[in-house]
């Protein structure tokens, strides 16, 4: 099958990891695929690197669609599968205009009105987690609504052998606002001896600031370190004591599920995706999203044996339920399905 992923996207959190980690899956499948993305940018890097076609596609309000056109046209593509929201309007020209199937992956719990369009228009609207699915249902999608839940970006360790337990927390994903940085850098104060690693690419610069005046503020200013530029978070996890996941509203949570492939105990807030993720697990601890509650939480992440043993031990076995495998075969039924 000749498939286009799609991805304007310019840093490297988990929904760009997840656009070339299924563009890689599904080249190993014995797939055709060409990755449509800004030149320059990390995923064109990724996308060289593991020999998956990558075709640059200029800024501009007429230039990009025309790009994307004229690659479905030149690679007589079947499928263009879009991740994000400006991805996700170009697709809804590309199937007025080619007819060819569009697929969209919902990444996010905002927005929502282009993949209601793409459904109309015959389109397969993809969500990462049945909570995303309930979003996507209260704003009227329903009828080619599907969920795939994202894999698992990182290699998988054998269970009980992740690395010893630091005072390190790890917070990790894209540096924007909903993330929640400032609650858990005012946690951050009542932990004596505990430091934070902030690594994700900047969203917003003003909203980065803030996350540094808070710090100052609250006398944790040492303690904290940023890391923006990141070409792999397997060394940020394997060195963690904990992660903590504090986004609002989550669609998903890969880092949730990257930490236990690592086998690394997690505190997250207790609303958004993560509850479906973590309820039950005996490796994580889920909280109130204000500080008090995800300082417990990282507390009891950080302290407690019996936290760390079974994130240790039974978070790589957790985190295989999310293998690419599936996810390549779950995509491709999705792709031969679409109406045309």
């Amino acid at each position: 099958m000749r498939i286009a992923i799609l991805c304007l996207a310019r840093g490297k959190s988990g929904s760009e990891r997840v656009a070339i980690g299924l563009a890689k899956a599904l080249h190993e499948a014995g797939q055709q695929v060409v990755f449509l993305g800004r030149e320059g940018m990390w995923l064109a890097e990724q996308s060289k690197i593991h020999g998956i076609s990558f075709v640059a596609v200029p800024k501009g309000r007429f230039r990009e669609p025309f790009s994307v056109w004229k690659t479905l046209i030149k690679c007589r593509t079947q499928v263009l599968h879009c991740h994000l929201t400006r991805a996700v309007n170009i697709g809804l020209l590309m199937r007025l205009l080619t007819w060819k199937r569009v697929v969209a992956t919902y990444h996010i719990t905002a927005g929502g009105v282009e993949f209601r369009a793409l459904e109309v228009l015959g389109g397969t609207v993809i969500a990462v987690s049945e909570h995303a699915a309930s979003v996507l249902r209260t704003k009227g999608l329903g009828r080619r609504l599907v969920v795939i839940k994202n894999p698992v970006s990182v290699p998988i360790i054998q269970q009980g052998a992740a690395s010893q337990v630091s005072d390190r927390v790890l917070c990790l994903g894209r540096i924007s606002q909903e993330k929640g940085h400032l609650i858990i850098v005012e946690a951050l104060a009542s932990l004596p001896g505990a430091t934070l690693e902030i690594v994700g690419p900047v969203s917003n610069e003003e909203y980065l600031q803030q996350i540094k005046d808070a710090a100052e503020r609250f006398g944790v200013a040492d303690g904290v370190k940023f890391f923006s530029e990141a070409e792999d978070v397997v060394p940020f996890i394997d060195r963690c004591g904990c992660l903590v996941a504090c986004a609002e509203n989550e669609a998903f949570g890969l880092t949730v599920i990257e930490a236990l492939a690592r086998g690394k105990p997690v505190a997250a807030v207790n609303e958004g995706a993560y509850p479906e993720l973590l309820e039950g697990f005996e490796g994580a601890v889920l909280c109130p999203r204000n500080a008090a509650g995800v300082s417990a939480a990282i507390h009891q992440a950080l302290t407690c044996q019996d936290i760390q043993s079974a994130a240790a031990w039974k978070g790589p076995k957790l985190a295989e339920q999310y293998g690419w495998k599936a996810a390549v075969h779950q995509h491709l039924v999705q792709y031969a399905g679409g109406s045309r």
